[in-house]
């Protein structure tokens, strides 16, 4: 029942389930039933099917001149159009359609898609990319099913492009609630009032890095009394640049603010600490993690940390945090330390199932719906507790921006929500749907945004129902293991780790050469000729690579990637040898 729903009209005739308002969080079922993808595979889009377009209950609130305003004639033209969409992008070389493709289709539509089996063969048909190219790492941009980029070119068409004004000054906030609604009952969220969507994990983090972390309010809130002792972040070795970039920027400013100030001014510095992985915290992960665990709270401990920073899917090694024990002891170790949880690997990636449940040990958590979940770029997830959601705002404040308890008084915030209220500029949000909703809303209204990515998420998440959830995470990480002990074969290595319970949907592999400038070659040589990119990573003096592939991938497309390799690290060598000569 979200914006998704472009061909409602057939569904209005009957007394179905998508008929009825938003249910709780737990009718995920309902709700997707109403998403367009379904709609479009058993309805043909067919233009006089149409319907109420921007029609459903939570715009309709927020839209009292034109509760169930009819879509204009382009866009219904538009919804026309969906099923040469998808047959356009469906198409091979030779212009048709696969007969097979659209019985997989037909199966996905009745309701029939888990008895699709998972394998390359099958889901390349589902997927863009080429099944001629070889590739080791969809882990960094991940890759989107062919039927929801559909639905996204149809949401952009309708939408943005087709009633651009009424869509962005109006409609947008109640087509994000209804995302939400999808999205957090995917996470097991109770609510949905601790989640926005933002570009990207580090848009995220940026978000939670300007919000609280580097927030004065926040130094004052782990030293109440005037000091200058520096406020000590915790970050993991295996985390991502990303991390340490953004707290090194914020280190910059602090020091340009204090060469600012008069000599002698008392001001705070920030300090980043890294934790590096032993070799002991890498062995524990063959069995318990218990030094994996231990390790890094006794560092947090004795660095003092006011905040530690660690993932939930390590990218470089390839390994599964245990999230809620780890955030659980350094909140004991480190009482009221802030506990980021870099998860931009995870949604999609491993199951969420009890991740979220109360008490939640974190304080933030933020996934990419891109690498993993297959959603379109730019989107992703960014989750925050109660005690600091009144702090989040997005990185770009704009029209929106709704004061903070932090520093802004009463008056401030009344005054802001009086210019909110009596805008002249055609917008209109929830201003009185309490204080979750307006924070949502400052997060959608940042300009011109296109958020047709993040509605697509309804459909993408209706489509992982039908072929099986459970299914899809079982095939990836099944792939993850087999993949990385196919590649240790041909290469005469191993694996980092065995331990079935750490890896995910990526995997770690020692790589056949340890010399940087080889690994370097070889790494650049595999992406010119085979546009295929392997990341590397040195680990205790030795150089791993991380894999990470696909439901569209299987095991020999990594055998073929670990042949080049050594072909590639052959020529590598001979040409380092005729240079010396």
């Amino acid at each position: 029942n979200s914006f998704c729903t472009l061909l409602r009209g057939s569904l209005m005739s009957a007394d179905t389930p998508a008929r009825r308002t938003w249910g709780p969080l737990e009718d995920a079922s309902v709700m997707a039933a109403a998403a367009v993808l379904p709609q479009l595979l058993r309805h043909k889009g067919d233009a006089t099917n149409a319907g109420h377009v921007f029609s459903h209950g939570r715009i309709a609130e927020w839209n009292p001149d034109q509760p169930n305003a009819v879509g204009t004639p382009e866009q219904h033209a538009a919804v026309a159009l969906l099923p040469r969409v998808l047959e356009a992008l469906l198409r091979s070389d030779d212009g048709t359609v696969d007969p097979e493709v659209r019985a997989d289709l037909a199966l996905i539509a009745e309701g029939r898609g888990r008895e699709i089996p998972l394998t390359k063969e099958r889901m390349h048909r589902l997927f863009p990319q080429a099944k001629a190219l070889h590739m080791a790492n969809y882990g960094s941009f991940g890759g989107t099913p062919i039927p929801v980029t559909a639905c996204h070119n149809a949401y952009q068409l309708c939408a943005v492009d087709g009633d651009s004004d009424r869509f962005l000054l109006r409609q947008v906030f109640g087509v994000m609630e209804d995302v939400h609604r999808v999205l957090a009952s995917y996470m097991g969220l109770p609510t949905t009032d601790n989640i926005v969507l933002v570009d990207n994990a580090g848009a995220a983090f940026n978000v939670v890095a300007e919000s609280v972390i580097f927030n004065p309010a926040f130094y004052r809130k782990r030293h109440p009394a005037p000091s200058a002792k520096p406020l000590r972040i915790t970050v993991m070795s295996s985390g991502y640049p990303m991390v340490r970039n953004c707290s090194q920027f914020y280190q910059d400013r602090q020091r340009m603010l204090r060469d600012a100030l008069p000599e002698g001014t008392p001001l705070w510095d920030y300090q980043v600490d890294v934790c590096d992985l032993t070799e002991a915290m890498v062995a524990s992960l063959e069995s318990d993690c218990v030094a994996l665990v231990d390790g890094i709270v006794d560092f947090a401990a004795a660095n003092e940390a006011d905040v530690v920073i660690f993932d939930h899917c390590a990218f470089a090694p390839a390994f599964v945090y245990p999230v809620r024990e780890l955030s659980a002891k350094i909140k004991a170790a480190r009482p009221g330390c802030f506990v980021v949880v870099d998860a931009a690997h995870a949604i999609g990636a491993v199951s969420l199932e009890g991740v979220f449940a109360d008490p939640v040990p974190f304080d933030a958590w933020f996934s990419n719906n891109h690498k993993w979940l297959m959603a379109p770029k730019s989107t992703a997830v960014l989750w925050f507790s109660d005690e600091y959601a009144d702090w989040m705002h997005p990185a770009v404040k704009s029209n929106l921006y709704r004061g903070t308890p932090l520093s802004s008084t009463e008056a401030d915030r009344e005054r802001q929500l009086g210019v909110l209220k009596n805008n002249s500029n055609g917008l209109r949000f929830p201003v009185d749907a309490g204080p979750a909703a307006r924070r949502r809303a400052e997060f959608y209204w940042q300009g011109t945004r296109d958020h047709t990515g993040e509605m697509s998420i309804v459909d993408l998440v209706w489509l992982r129902r039908e072929l099986g959830d459970d299914r899809i995470l079982a095939r990836t990480h099944e792939l993850a293991i087999q993949c990385a002990e196919a590649m240790a074969e041909v290469w005469g290595t191993a694996p980092l780790v065995r331990n079935a319970k750490v890896i995910g949907s990526m995997n770690t592999v020692k790589l056949p050469t340890d010399d940087h400038a080889e690994v370097v070659a070889v790494a650049d040589w595999l992406s010119k000729t085979h546009s295929t990119h392997i990341p590397s990573m040195r680990l205790n003096g030795k150089a791993y690579c991380r894999i990470a592939p696909q439901i569209f991938s299987d095991v020999e497309d990594f055998r073929v990637v670990a042949r080049r390799y050594l072909e590639a690290l052959a020529a590598v060598r001979k040409l380092a040898a005729e240079t010396t000569a």
